[in-house]
């Protein structure tokens, strides 16, 4: 398949993780064909991982269940008005979505066995994925590399207009000429979280080290709730921003900060392509597919293993045997970020 798209799509969907681990393959898109408009569907309130994103010319998001007339009206307005569709998707909505959209198609599909392999047929070039094995990054690579391209090396991050003066209204604004450290604690799913009595360890380790305590977290009310008083951090001992950043001030945030901890969440994701000393309090999703991806890691496969603690460049993912974080005693994690806070490694120094 010989190509010279002049306009092309990328569909990033389900969720905001999927759509910032697509950036890679956004940026060797944009690389190779730098004349050409470039489009990318996300699902929800998705777009917002892509603010600012210079490869993009324009974000289209898709409602989670878009009725018959919605998703009607943008397929007609959009109808073969691609050169080229390359789908992280291997649903049978965005299937269809590729073959009514796109001139040229490219993605993944379900691996043998699952059934009658009819979407096999609507792209001209596909691969079978491996749910197991293969991380996020590695994916999109792959699609990227059946177009004919080199993939972009590391995740673009979400860039917001006036974050050094949006995040010094809350810190002050010397906020980044003093040490201080990022904690996000909160997750999509109640299994992703980690217990009070973890968190204010490490909020005393961080304390005792010298470093300002940032909370990070988002406006809903389930995570408010969570951190402010299912955690109940005191004043005294953090500095609560939970709720007041955009998602571009947070990745302004991580950049500068002397360490980053989290859970399995998307500013983990962030705070790990930003070259930030980051320790991710991970479970019980696989590793090895969701990972935060190291700062500047370009093997074409996965840095991690399917289970076990595991310190790769600037991220050290902390992880149990049987991935349950309620029963990860406290200990693993506050040598964890002991060991970050000796050993930075990822980003240049300033």
């Amino acid at each position: 398949m010989s190509l010279d798209p002049s306009r092309i799509l990328v569909i990033a969907v389900p969720g905001f993780g999927d759509a910032l681990l697509c950036t890679p393959l956004i940026r060797g898109l944009r690389t190779a064909w730098p004349e050409a408009e470039l489009h990318v569907l996300v699902r929800g309130s998705a777009g917002g991982v892509l603010e600012g994103n210079a490869d993009i010319d324009e974000v289209i998001e898709s409602t989670r269940r878009a009725g018959v007339r919605e998703t009607f009206a943008m397929l007609r307005a959009r109808f073969r008005s691609y050169d080229l569709v390359l789908s992280n998707s291997a649903s049978d909505r965005m299937a269809l979505y590729a073959l009514l959209m796109g001139r040229h198609r490219i993605s993944i599909v379900p691996p043998r066995g699952n059934g009658i392999p009819w979407k096999n047929w609507l792209y001209h070039k596909h691969i079978e994925v491996d749910e197991d094995n293969w991380h996020i990054v590695t994916r999109v690579n792959k699609l990227g590399e059946l177009a004919g391209i080199e993939p972009g090396q590391g995740v673009v991050n979400p860039r917001s207009p006036g974050s050094h003066a949006a995040i010094g209204e809350h810190l002050g604004g010397d906020w980044d000429k003093r040490p201080f450290a990022v904690v996000h604690p909160a997750a999509s799913l109640p299994t992703k979280q980690w217990h009070a009595r973890g968190w204010h360890s490490v909020v005393d380790q961080l304390n005792d080290a010298g470093l300002r305590v940032v909370v990070t977290g988002g406006p809903g009310d389930a995570e408010r709730a969570y951190i402010l008083d299912e955690l109940g951090f005191g004043e005294d001992s953090v500095t609560r921003l939970v709720g007041k950043l955009r998602l571009g001030d947070i990745a302004a945030l991580v950049e500068r900060c002397s360490l980053y901890i989290g859970v399995d969440t998307l500013v983990s994701h962030i705070a790990s392509s930003a070259g930030a000393p980051t320790v991710v309090i991970f479970g019980p999703t696989n590793p090895v597919k969701w990972g935060p991806w190291p700062y500047r890691h370009e093997a074409p496969v996965s840095p991690y293993a399917h289970k076990g603690s595991q310190h790769v460049g600037n991220v050290y993912l902390v992880n149990t045997s049987n991935g349950a974080l309620v029963d990860l005693d406290e200990s693993e994690v506050l040598e964890a970020v002991e060991t970050m806070l000796d050993n930075p490694a990822g980003r240049e120094p300033s």
